[in-house]
């Protein structure tokens, strides 16, 4: 599956579509992918358009990694070069008062992904999120 969003706002349909069309062995993640989309996306229009309406590339795929079966969310724009996951790591036993802006969306994508890929190549940024099928026991 593929989609083209041009803004933020395009991203609720992509969110519907891709919760519609996940094998139901994955259906539990449709929150965490909710979530995962929504920050990056934010990002890519924030950090790669400057705010600025633009295009992103959105695919949906199944893949093994380490024998195992992972759902694969893959993102191209041709924004500004930016690898959100070359920043640093937040404190979070800081309070919110302490601790900076930004960052946290980040972080979250970080602690639910199993597997990370940032790449820029001919001017296309790339990432690749995969999360493990969850346990059906």
């Amino acid at each position: 599956m593929v989609q083209k969003a041009m803004d933020i706002d395009d991203l609720k349909e992509f969110q519907k579509m891709l919760l519609k069309s996940l094998p139901s062995d994955y259906d539990s993640l449709g929150p965490t992918l909710e979530l995962i989309l929504e920050e990056h996306l934010t990002n890519i229009f924030k950090h790669g358009y400057k705010g600025h309406p633009g295009p992103v590339e959105m695919s949906c795929f199944l893949v093994n990694l380490n024998s195992r079966p992972h759902l694969s969310l893959r993102f191209k724009d041709w924004g500004l070069p930016f690898d959100p996951f070359d920043s640093p790591v937040p404190n979070t036993d800081q309070g919110l008062e302490e601790r900076p802006i930004g960052g946290l969306g980040v972080h979250l994508i970080r602690k639910l992904s199993a597997q990370i890929i940032y790449y820029n190549y001919l001017g296309i940024n790339t990432v690749e999120l995969a999360f493990p099928r969850p346990y059906l026991g």
